[in-house]
């Protein structure tokens, strides 16, 4: 059933779509920042191994997919969603003390035993960071 005169599709195939463009913007909008910046970080790096030419390339096919997604979105008459920064940061947040928690010494044993003192300083090490991690807030 649609629900008004501009909606082409009912509200179950809308949200649908919505999830389905929303996966794909956050890929191209990933795609684009690697295109354009080349990040360099403490545990890993990125091989710049791509012609200038062809960056530009993909750059213009990344914007005239996102304009696609645009005009999707207003064919179909789906909203854009807002979130909250704070929410998702708070999110990013639990994910680190879920990756944490599960990397100190007890739940590694698979990995081989530890000696004594090494392993009161691995957990003491991940604790750490764990600490430094948690003061990050937004209020």
């Amino acid at each position: 059933m649609r629900t008004g005169k501009n909606h082409l599709l009912d509200e179950n195939y809308r949200r649908s779509l919505k999830s389905t463009l929303m996966v794909v913007e956050k890929l191209l909008v990933e795609m684009e920042d690697l295109l354009l910046h080349n990040t360099q970080s403490l545990t890993w790096e990125v091989k710049d191994d791509i012609d200038p030419e062809m960056k530009a390339y993909n750059l213009s096919l990344i914007q005239d997919a996102r304009s696609h997604i645009g005009k999707l979105m207003e064919k179909y008459g789906i909203e854009k969603n807002t979130r909250s920064m704070q929410r998702m940061i708070d999110v990013k947040k639990v994910k680190i003390w879920e990756v944490l928690s599960n990397s100190k010494s007890e739940r590694l044993k698979g990995f081989g035993k530890l000696n004594q003192s090494t392993e009161v300083e691995f957990n003491n090490d991940i604790d750490a960071l764990l600490a430094t991690t948690e003061k990050i807030v937004i209020e």
